[in-house]
């Protein structure tokens, strides 16, 4: 990832727009050059909100700087409300799919159940689109094969239509094959009455919505009034019904979280990939966990996430809970206006909470032991090789304890010879495969003889503090070649970085035992034959190669740089013209006789001289020849 580009001014089209900008509420779109809308969103006062993003001054975090880049025009459109301004942002969202807005994946995939309370004889089915009317919508649910189970048993018990469009009742004279297999009473021809009919679709809805004691309640009475009545058959039929409803309630979770009703979101996410989940809880009993899978980029704060997340979600959802929890990470700015907005959808009171103790964490907390179970499923079984994380990756946050999948590792190794020519080297694997485009190299400049742990802390602290210069993602995991000196003194590197909270490990050689900072002492003998030793191995080895590599060529360039000081008539002044127009003396020694000639004061006699001292240092006999390692 690279550094964001430094935004400059807006373009003098843009300029105008922005000072002319309303004070009203409303929704902003920014659009790059050709005209794309490239994001979307919503503010109370749009010309505060939107100018903001231009203030030179102002602290933004990596995908706000890229997208200011982008930005050459923008369009907005000035609302009654903020309330109106939330609910356009959403549909302009879904309208545009905007590259830097957080959206749900698959966002059309998810199914609700449509019933058309609208018509005379409601009908019940899956549908993927919401259109307005009178009809009810549940869901949306993301397991569609579990939805379908349910409505085709609760459709056996409780029959309705199934043929389309609107029918009103005693409108035909001939009965359908609906009616011959009992799946419907023929409501169309008079042989079940209106009230009949629409009784059996409220017990369904009362089923889908939660209120499965409250059916059962209904059915035991029907039945009790009919075996009074002596209505054998009816009273059986309802027993039947009783029996049935008892075994498909049995299948959800029996555990009772309190009463009421309420739903739960927690998010999970690794790096760009992300899972939120949706507990739904209807009479304290677990009705379901609805999965949604969307991408993110690094640098993306959990709290926009979340707040993205809780919007499209809630957008789709007709009839929400009187009571969201939610995770400490939501944001609070919109928490007022978000929670008036539910409230007015369900017609009653919408609270929004943050529990931090008891039955609310407890709900919570299975919230997310969901949200990572379904994260580490994706990314185990994704579509393509190189999308899939592989086994050792998991095995190793297991055993280490690690609350992120260590899919980025970095590790570092110092490599010296005496107290000359100081170095090291930073290796980054992804998804345990070698990363070279994260691999650097660097010269010790603060630490004076052989001290490996102060070598460490300078090289650990220069690059925590260079990431969070440039606003790049740290790594899962840290992983330091040594034992438990050079892992304190890495731990220092990274608190004098402002980044005591990196997970980090050492590796020691020979006996390959793991040194864990923020966790027990005692080091970790993990299994030989593990996948995650092998993995933790491969980065220390490859860091241990890649330091070795550049302190060859290290040598190897204070080798030839000594022996410009040894030939004849090459004084200071002309060295460092050599150096100031070649850049490096191995470039110095690949140079022609011609080009050497041609420099002001160096003559065809000293061009020979330097090309020959070079040589002679260059050559494989020499004893501190190097390999010249270049860096992937």
């Amino acid at each position: 990832m690279t550094a964001p580009t430094k935004a400059g001014p807006p373009p003098e089209s843009l300029q105008r727009k922005l000072e002319r900008l309303p004070t009203a509420p409303g929704v902003y779109l920014f659009k790059d050059a050709r005209g794309k809308v490239i994001y979307v969103g919503k503010a109370k006062n749009l010309s505060t909100r939107v100018r903001s993003y231009f203030q030179e001054r102002r602290q933004r975090d990596p995908k706000t700087a890229l997208l200011v880049t982008r930005v050459a025009d923008l369009d907005y459109l000035v609302l009654a409300s903020a309330m109106e301004a939330l609910v356009a942002e959403n549909n302009f969202i879904k309208e545009y799919s905007p590259r830097y807005n957080i959206q749900l994946r698959d966002d059309k995939s998810y199914p609700y159940v449509r019933i058309t309370l609208e018509e005379e004889l409601p009908r019940v089915f899956l549908t993927r689109q919401m259109e307005e009317g009178g009809s009810l919508y549940l869901g949306p649910y993301t397991d569609v094969g579990a939805i379908r189970q349910t409505l085709r048993v609760l459709k056996s018990l409780f029959p309705i239509r199934d043929c389309p469009g609107d029918l009103p009742a005693a409108s035909l004279t001939r009965e359908c094959l609906y009616y011959h297999i009992g799946r419907c009473q023929a409501p169309c021809t008079g042989r079940q009455s209106v009230a009949a009919y629409r009784e059996g679709v409220e017990k369904l809805r009362l089923y889908l919505t939660g209120r499965a004691a409250q059916l059962r309640e209904l059915l035991a009475g029907e039945m009790e009034r009919a075996a009074t009545g002596r209505r054998y058959e009816q009273a059986a039929r309802l027993r039947d019904q009783l029996q049935a409803i008892d075994r498909l309630s049995h299948r959800q979770r029996t555990q009772v979280y309190g009463e009421g009703d309420r739903d739960a979101l927690a998010l999970a996410r690794d790096r760009e990939d992300s899972c939120g989940v949706v507990l739904r809880l209807r009479e304290g009993r677990l009705l379901g966990a609805e999965t949604f899978h969307f991408r993110t980029r690094e640098g993306e704060s959990d709290a926009a996430v979340l707040s993205a997340f809780f919007q499209q979600y809630y957008h789709r959802v007709q009839q929400p809970p009187a009571e969201i929890l939610l995770p400490a990470a939501f944001p609070a700015a919109d928490e007022a206006l978000l929670a008036q907005w539910l409230s007015g959808r369900r017609g009653g009171t919408v609270a929004l909470r943050r529990p931090q103790r008891g039955l609310g964490r407890e709900i919570l907390a299975l919230a997310l032991e969901n949200a990572r179970t379904k994260l580490d499923e994706s990314l185990a079984t994704a579509g393509s090789r190189a999308g899939r994380v592989p086994a050792a990756v998991f095995e190793l946050r297991e055993a280490l304890q690690l609350d992120a999948l260590p899919r980025v590792i970095e590790g570092v190794d110092i490599s010296n010879t005496g107290d000359r020519e100081a170095v090291a080297a930073l290796v980054s694997f992804r998804d345990g495969a070698p990363r070279r485009s994260g691999y650097r190299r660097f010269r010790i400049r603060t630490v004076a003889g052989q001290d490996d742990c102060a070598a460490v802390a300078e090289v650990v602290e220069r690059r925590f503090r260079r990431l969070a210069a440039e606003g790049q993602a740290p790594p899962d995991l840290l992983l330091i070649d040594g034992g438990p000196g050079q892992l304190a003194a890495a731990a220092g590197g990274l608190a004098a970085a402002g980044a005591a909270a990196q997970p980090l490990i050492s590796l020691a050689k020979r006996e390959e035992l793991v040194y864990r900072w923020a966790g027990p002492e005692a080091p970790l003998a993990l299994p030989q034959n593990s996948g995650a030793l092998r993995l933790l191995q491969r980065v220390r080895d490859e860091a241990h190669r890649f330091a070795r590599g550049y302190h060859r060529r290290a040598r190897g360039e204070r080798s030839l740089a000594s022996a410009l000081d040894g030939i004849a008539g090459l004084g200071e002044a002309r060295r460092r013209l050599l150096l100031d127009q070649f850049g490096s003396v191995p470039a110095i020694a690949a140079a022609s006789l011609g080009e050497l000639s041609a420099l002001a004061g160096i003559g065809p006699a000293l061009a020979r001289r330097i090309q020959a001292g070079l040589a002679a240092e260059r050559a494989p006999g020499s004893p501190e020849s190097g390999s010249g390692e270049a860096a992937p």
